[in-house]
């Protein structure tokens, strides 16, 4: 029974610290896929209400990725 009761608290630990450490992912996750204006919503939604593709559309077109991934792969390099 003691040895059940331990296992039980040990996976219970377990658990709480996994989804403490997934949390954060999880916020990232769900910020990617909101519009602007849910992300400022008072109060949160942690689920956007629909899936908005057009922020990953925007971060190919309206950045300097090519720039930084140059500047990223040449640095390394000396």
């Amino acid at each position: 029974m003691k040895q059940n009761k331990g296992k039980f608290v040990v996976c219970f630990l377990i658990i709480v610290i996994l989804l403490v450490l997934l949390f954060p992912f999880f916020v990232t996750l769900s910020t990617a896929f909101k519009p602007l204006k849910e992300v400022y919503a008072s109060p949160p939604h942690w689920i956007p209400y629909r899936l908005w593709w057009r922020n990953f559309s925007d971060v190919w077109t309206n950045t300097l990725w090519r720039s930084i991934l140059s500047i990223a792969l040449l640095l390394p390099q000396g």
